[in-house]
């Protein structure tokens, strides 16, 4: 627990919310599908927290969430885990929430079975999106033009 604490701390949050957290980081590897570390509980956990503007004291539902999702659906909380990491940060700049990232990787985890492959592929997706607000560059063009041509709505 020292270790979630000193984690948080490093993070920037107050002695109060580095013990909550580490409370929190402590019951997620309690419930997690593989043995982790307080350390590797913590960075989940905070880079959660940052992509999607989470304040400490609604830390919990990060992994109340990830563990609703791994006992019902075919993805263990571990995969989860890995794949929101490597994904969080891209596609909450596109405007997802966690709940509609969870839900894109769970249905890609299910069906490939490599939460890294499709947390990277669900990144190149957001940088093609991304690319097409920028209507400036010779992508951005490409492909919104292409779009328009295939029917395809991307943005209202």
């Amino acid at each position: 627990m020292v270790e979630a604490a000193t984690s948080f701390k490093k993070s920037g949050y107050s002695e109060e919310d580095s013990a909550e957290l580490a409370r929190v980081a402590s019951l997620y590897q309690n419930i997690a599908d593989e043995q982790l570390t307080a350390g590797d509980s913590a960075d989940f956990i905070i880079s959660q927290m940052k992509a999607f503007n989470i304040e400490a004291t609604d830390a919990e539902s990060i992994i109340n969430k990830v563990n609703e999702v791994s006992n019902n659906y075919a993805v263990s909380s571990t995969d989860l885990a890995r794949g929101l990491q490597l994904v969080s940060a891209a596609l909450s700049i596109g405007g997802n929430n966690l709940d509609e990232v969870l839900g894109l990787m769970t249905g890609g985890v299910e069906i490939t079975r490599n939460a890294t492959k499709m947390a990277r592929g669900l990144v190149s997706v957001q940088s093609r999106l991304n690319q097409i607000t920028d209507e400036s560059s010779s992508v951005g063009q490409a492909l919104s033009t292409w779009y328009e041509e295939h029917g395809i709505k991307v943005y209202d």
